[in-house]
């Protein structure tokens, strides 16, 4: 996959987003995936979307949610290359309009409110799992719980 191709499902795309990884977090968080999206935004500039969602609500846009500045997309994929330690070509696509490749099992009710509690604490409203802008980007909409913590709101 090379950057015209990313390009073109971005911008041909129902929803001008593509998943380009999307998984359990870790053992520890079983009942939350991370899923990472480029985003389109205005004049050729891109941003970059994190989502954390229960197992059962994964791209219902009801999780944390983090949203980058719009930078262009060569910042894009070296930050995203940078943070998934592979190379563009490497990536898997896993959502095209919206429509999601990747299921994943029932959330497990009680786990799941004890590791909303760790994500939430340990993990700084997922902050910590964040990946480095470069300086190329800052993040501008962050999760609720986060910008509670920090006096944002």
């Amino acid at each position: 996959m090379n950057r015209d191709d990313i390009v073109h499902r971005i911008n041909f795309s129902s929803a001008h987003s593509v998943c380009i990884h999307r998984d359990i977090i870790s053992n520890e968080l079983s009942e939350i995936v991370k899923s990472i999206y480029i985003e389109n935004s205005d004049n050729e500039k891109y941003t970059i979307a994190i989502e954390f969602d229960p197992t059962e609500m994964v791209g219902q846009g009801d999780g944390w949610i983090w949203n980058s500045t719009p930078t262009n997309l060569d910042n894009i994929v070296k930050i995203l290359e940078n943070h998934t330690n592979k190379k563009i070509s490497e990536w898997d696509f896993v959502i095209f309009d919206n429509i999601s490749e990747a299921s994943f099992n029932e959330t497990d009710n009680s786990k799941a409110l004890i590791q909303d509690e760790i994500f939430e604490k340990k993990y700084d409203s997922g902050h910590l799992l964040l990946p480095d802008l470069l300086g190329y980007a800052e993040w501008k909409k962050m999760p609720y719980t986060y910008r509670k913590k920090y006096g944002l709101i």
